[in-house]
């Protein structure tokens, strides 16, 4: 996918690989070809992008993927990083704060682990937008969180702590995923590589 269209086009991606499954297994016999009556058919269905919400004055939590290779705490490619950029800049543009959350490697969902900890992400991501991103506390929902991100102005990036870290978004719980929830008048699914996941982010 083109980074110039970026990460917001994700939405339709999904969609059409959605629709791709499910023709393979309509030909399996596996599901009838035809959504039930009652609901659209994904190929037609809305798809609106971050371009199109009004985020002036607002907070849009975006689940973004910044599952980077690192070595020795160093990015060695920030591609993915890169490719976020363009859905990031929309909402700092239009007057709008960004909170930003992503999971980091595999590590073990008991707590905080310094070297699958997001801050390297952080730092590289400020270069890139030419502005400071915050990455507060040791988790996505303690405390030094969920005061960075009642403290957000508009134009300001604050990227939460790797969210595996937190044994609820593997087990897709509900309450972890409310508080998450939270911190966002708009949410935006950015993160293609995940969106597939059953995860509560």
């Amino acid at each position: 996918m083109e980074s110039s269209r970026g990460s917001r086009e994700a939405t339709v991606a999904t969609r059409a690989a959605v629709v791709d499954i499910i023709r393979v297994r309509a030909a399996t016999g596996r599901v009838p070809l035809a959504p039930p009556a009652s609901e659209p058919p994904l190929t037609t269905a809305s798809r609106p992008t971050i371009d199109s919400v009004d985020v002036a004055g607002r907070t849009v939590l975006v689940r973004v993927d910044f599952n980077v290779p690192l070595a020795d705490g160093k990015i060695t490619d920030d591609s993915r990083i890169v490719a976020a950029l363009p859905t990031i800049r929309s909402i700092l543009d239009r007057n709008g704060a960004c909170v930003l959350m992503s999971h980091l490697g595999r590590p073990a969902g008991t707590g905080h682990e310094a070297a699958f900890s997001l801050k390297p992400v952080g730092k590289r991501l400020a270069e890139l937008l030419g502005r400071p991103v915050m990455v507060p506390g040791e988790g996505s929902v303690d405390d030094a969180s969920a005061a960075a991100v009642e403290a957000i102005e508009p134009g300001e990036v604050v990227l939460l702590e790797n969210l595996r870290f937190h044994p609820g978004e593997k087990k897709a719980d509900a309450g972890f995923a409310g508080k998450l929830a939270s911190y966002g008048h708009v949410y935006c699914q950015d993160a293609f590589g995940a969106a597939h996941r059953g995860d509560a982010s």
